[in-house]
């Protein structure tokens, strides 16, 4: 039953930012392509961008053990679960937060995933 309640509600999540899309026509938030990568060593609002998109990752898959502090500092926690978010999708884990790293996440927030500060325009994207 659990698992039921999840899809149903996945669903209803998918649709209504489907139908939130189709009704703007767009969305109206946009990706900066050609913002900075984000790596180790990193701080400030980007990198508190990057925590806050695994820390969110991490709660929806249920391994609340993974959640990390969003301190906009990429240390030694952030760039374990930045390669743990990298695997889980197939990407090259090499704990950066590039073009392709930061698209992934970008999307969470424009299909309604994420809540929270307008970190779409701070992850590095390809288009």
């Amino acid at each position: 039953m659990k698992h039921r309640t999840k899809a149903v509600l996945r669903g209803a999540t998918v649709a209504l930012s489907a139908a939130v899309l189709i009704g703007v026509g767009t969305s109206s938030a946009s990706a900066r392509v050609g913002a900075p990568t984000i790596r180790y060593g990193n701080s400030g609002f980007n990198v508190q961008c990057v925590q806050y998109a695994l820390n969110h990752w991490n709660s929806v898959q249920g391994r609340s053990n993974h959640l990390i502090s969003v301190d906009g500092i990429f240390g030694d926690n952030t760039l374990a679960e930045v390669r743990r978010y990298q695997q889980a999708y197939g990407l090259d884990a090499d704990g950066v937060v590039g073009p392709v790293t930061g698209g992934r996440m970008y999307w969470a927030w424009i299909d309604g995933d994420l809540d929270g500060p307008a970190c779409y325009q701070a992850m590095p994207t390809q288009s």
